[in-house]
């Protein structure tokens, strides 16, 4: 057996420390990457709202157009009737109904955050600002879209910068839509 080495008090307080402070460090590190990665997957999925934005908006403006002519006579107990006579179907209508207004509050907050990033934009100095603005919307919102040549050619750019400035755009919305703190709101 070997010889065992009996530590002082300061010679444990130091071990102590060591191992306290790798550890913590260690935690950081992770936290800083689960908090990128959770950026990235939230600029991700801002990216995509974005993208699907043009026909979301289309169906949801579809919804209030034929939510609007319904017949208004339609009462509380009628629509308990109908769920209670159609079990699985009235499951599907109120799920179909959730994902509706789901749909139709996202388009809503993406709009806001769009028009509160065009105005930032406009009062900017910078004229890439608007221009970013101007790639991301044809790029994605506009009623009529635009190809990314499309735009690369009435922007005097090359497709690649027209990319880069969506990403760039996408970013000052993600500071818009998640909140003041950016993404770390969510």
């Amino acid at each position: 057996m070997g010889k065992v080495t009996t530590l002082n008090l300061e010679e444990q307080r130091e071990i102590i420390v060591f191992v306290t402070d790798h550890i913590t460090n260690n935690l950081r590190g992770i936290e800083t990457k689960m908090i990128a990665e959770r950026h990235e997957r939230q600029r991700e999925a801002l990216k995509e709202a974005i993208r699907l934005y043009r026909k979301h908006k289309k169906f949801v403006d579809n919804l209030v157009e034929r939510a609007t002519t319904v017949d208004d006579d339609l009462t509380l107990r009628d629509l308990l009737d109908l769920m209670s006579r159609h079990g699985k179907e009235a499951v599907r209508a109120t799920m179909t109904k959730e994902h509706a207004v789901h749909l139709a509050l996202r388009v809503n907050l993406i709009t806001d955050a769009l028009n509160a990033y065009r105005a930032v934009c406009e009062s900017s100095h910078d004229s890439d600002d608007m221009r970013r603005y101007r790639s991301l919307y044809n790029l994605y919102i506009s009623e009529e879209q635009k190809t990314a040549e499309e735009i690369a050619e009435c922007e005097n750019l090359d497709r690649s910068t027209v990319y880069r400035d969506v990403d760039i755009a996408i970013e000052g919305l993600a500071v818009l839509f998640y909140g003041a703190m950016g993404l770390d709101s969510l």
